[in-house]
C-alpha cells in the first residue's frame, strides 16, 4: 500500500498540501517585484539553488504569460503547473482512482526498474539550476 495506510490519509494529506501551495502562490502573487525571501534552507547555507529553486517565481511567470522566462528559470515548473491545475480536478472527481494511481506510481517507483528516472530528471534540473546561478554571478 506504501506510504498512506488509508485513502482518507492519502486525500487529506493530498488537499492540505495543495492548499498550502496554492495560499504560498496568493501570499507571493502580493509581494511588489522584488520583496520575496529566500526561503530555501540550502540556498541560505550554501548560495546555491536546490531543485526546487526558483519555482514559486516560475509558476508566477507562467500565470502572466512568460513561458520561456518561466522554464528557463525552473524547468521544473512544465510539471509544477499541470500537477497544480489538474490535481484538484482530479481528486474531485476521482478520489478512489487517484489513490489507487497514487500506490501503483510508488510501487512502480520503489520497486520498479524506472526508479532512477526520477532521480536523473531531478539532478539534471538541479545541474541546470547550479550552472545558471553560476552564470548569473559572472
Amino acid at each position: 500500500m506504501g506510504s498512506f495506510k488509508t485513502k482518507r490519509n492519502f486525500l487529506l494529506f493530498s488537499v492540505v498540501l495543495l492548499l498550502a501551495a496554492y495560499v504560498w502562490l496568493a501570499i507571493n502573487m502580493m509581494l511588489e517585484e522584488g520583496e520575496g525571501f529566500i526561503v530555501c534552507p540550502f540556498r541560505r547555507l550554501t548560495s546555491l539553488p536546490c531543485p526546487g529553486c526558483g519555482l514559486t517565481t516560475s509558476i508566477l511567470l507562467m500565470l502572466h504569460g512568460e513561458f520561456a522566462t518561466a522554464v528557463s528559470l525552473n524547468p521544473m515548473v512544465l510539471l509544477a503547473v499541470p500537477v497544480l491545475v489538474g490535481s484538484p480536478i482530479l481528486l474531485l472527481l476521482k478520489a478512489d482512482k487517484c489513490f489507487e494511481l497514487w500506490c501503483r506510481f510508488e510501487d512502480y517507483i520503489t520497486k520498479g526498474k524506472w526508479g532512477w528516472l526520477i532521480f536523473l530528471i531531478i539532478a539534471i534540473n538541479w545541474i541546470y539550476l547550479i550552472i545558471s546561478s553560476l552564470y548569473e554571478r559572472i
